[in-house]
């Protein structure tokens, strides 16, 4: 079933209601505390459900490419393209894209066995091909790829045939696995236009984008797997939290992201099914450190002393989040309760440290989305509690395409920002995500101890064994405080009752979306 009552624009919205606030953007996701819904939906997991219809989806800015190299975390990425491995609904990896893979030479060496009879949408076969070229692209600095630092240990890629591919490691790596369930293959054919419009071997083809209005993707009859219960997919693209809400309660929409006001206001009622994810993401600032003053770890520890967390957690977040100082989050089997506190908020403290590094009175600017309420929410209480201690914080607020561009050519003093990867293995934060990486990190951080003990840990297969070394990671990255954790995120959504089999996933992507129908 479809419905086309018509949207409605910003405008119209503005002039017949009020209240609600632009809500979080999805970021590099990854992770998911005790209140995720479930994940993965493979195809044993489908339940039974009609065919056909356009699923209609709101979303507040643009996918800044439809590159699953570059980009994550949008409707369309899990449409268009399948992974090697799935997380299944314990965030286990299962076989997806690949049937097996096997582990051996005490961690240096990994074959991968490919499904056969997989076409790309152009119809082409895929292949081991596929998969290595995919692979050598993450390793190009060019392509701003997540995972670059994985691909970048294995040395050599075998294709004994069109289905078996294996990697050889420089030295073994935990998060291998991780990689594997996030490498989303497009279609190397198709790479040129691959920013404009997404080609992959997924249950949905691209259709049509309309920057600024709509992406629509429509049922891929030849999809190797089970054929999508939907005809299309049709994201809406409104520009303001406040409109997209709107379209959901006016049934112009079956989902939209929900400011967290109104998913506690949905929430009190029976005519939307709301869901949210508490922890895929942590809200946390960078800190430039390849200029003055944050070129100096006092400034930075500073700054991580400046931060309010719990004014944060209990008027932005509503309360539904926890402070933290911790990169991982709370249900995450290496979090350190006692590394909690490293940096309670307190501005004497913060201001007697400007002072140690003689650095009292300057100026800076925070990169902010100004699409995020969250973010805005936070750089605000930032900027009247510098104000305390003598520093003053101009808001360079832009909306999420510019805003993420900035903060990934690191063009910011501050950048304001929620990274991802926290549910799986720590090498998949520390190596996968940008706030995080060793090599190429946007805040200008370069230190080979760094890079030593995040190599060091990753090399390390039994978690006890290991779990000395993470504490070890954990409590230098405290102490550089050139990434500064603050509270975990809490992503919302309301979707109409007619949505059914959608769970959100906590994993990279919003969704899998072959099994998601219109009852």
């Amino acid at each position: 079933m479809t419905n086309d009552r018509k949207p409605l624009s910003r405008r119209a919205f503005l002039l017949a209601a009020c209240g609600t606030a632009s809500a979080a953007v999805l970021a590099a996701c990854g992770g998911a505390g005790p209140q995720a819904p479930a994940a993965g939906q493979g195809d044993s997991a489908q339940q039974a459900a009609p065919k056909g219809g356009t699923l209609r989806i709101a979303e507040v800015s643009n996918p800044r490419t439809f590159n699953p190299v570059r980009q994550n975390s949008f409707w369309s990425w899990g449409a268009l393209y399948d992974s090697l491995l799935r997380y299944d609904a314990d965030g286990k990896l299962v076989p997806h894209l690949a049937e097996s893979y096997e582990i051996a030479d005490g961690g240096r060496t990994v074959t991968i066995k490919l499904r056969s009879g997989v076409t790309f949408h152009s119809g082409r076969a895929f292949s081991s091909e596929d998969v290595a070229w995919v692979l050598e692209q993450l390793k190009e600095p060019s392509t701003g790829a997540l995972f670059r630092t994985f691909a970048l240990a294995i040395e050599t890629i075998e294709r004994p045939d069109a289905q078996t591919l294996v990697l050889r490691l420089s030295k073994p790596e935990a998060g291998i696995p991780d990689l594997l369930g996030n490498l989303y293959i497009p279609d190397k054919d198709a790479w040129e236009s691959i920013d404009r419009q997404g080609a992959g071997t997924g249950p949905f083809t691209f259709a049509e984008f309309v920057p600024d209005e709509r992406i629509v993707l429509k049922r891929n009859e030849q999809y190797w797997g089970t054929k999508a219960s939907l005809d299309t997919i049709e994201v809406r693209i409104f520009g303001d939290a406040q409109a997209a809400v709107a379209n959901l309660e006016s049934n112009a929409v079956d989902i939209a992201p929900l400011t967290l006001q109104d998913y506690v206001r949905l929430s009190q009622g029976t005519a939307y099914r709301t869901e949210k994810i508490v922890g895929a993401t942590i809200y946390n600032i960078w800190l430039n450190t390849g200029k003055p003053p944050f070129d100096s770890k006092t400034v930075r520890q500073a700054m991580a002393h400046a931060i309010d967390r719990e004014r944060f957690n209990k008027t932005v977040l509503l309360d539904q989040s926890k402070p933290t100082n911790n990169p991982l989050p709370g249900y995450h089997w290496a979090f350190f309760a006692d590394r909690d506190n490293v940096y309670p908020f307190d501005l004497e403290k913060a201001k007697s440290l400007l002072a140690e590094a003689g650095a009292e009175g300057f100026s800076v600017s925070v990169n902010v989305s100004s699409q995020t309420k969250e973010t805005m929410g936070l750089v605000q209480i930032l900027q009247s509690d510098l104000e305390k201690i003598g520093v003053t914080l101009t808001i360079d607020a832009k909306d999420s395409p510019r805003w993420a561009e900035a903060a990934d050519r690191g063009e910011f003093d501050i950048n304001a920002h929620a990274y991802g990867r926290t549910s799986a293995d720590p090498s998949l934060l520390f190596k996968g995500t940008t706030a995080w990486r060793p090599d190429a990190n946007p805040t200008g951080f370069a230190d080979p101890r760094y890079a030593e003990l995040v190599d060091a840990q990753a090399q390390m297969v039994d978690r006890e064994q290991r779990l000395p070394k993470v504490r070890e990671l954990v409590e230098y990255v405290q102490d550089q405080a050139f990434v500064i954790p603050i509270a975990g995120g809490v992503t919302s959504f309301g979707m109409s009752p007619r949505v059914q089999n959608l769970k959100l996933l906590p994993v990279g992507i919003v969704a899998y979306m072959e099994g998601v129908a219109l009852g």
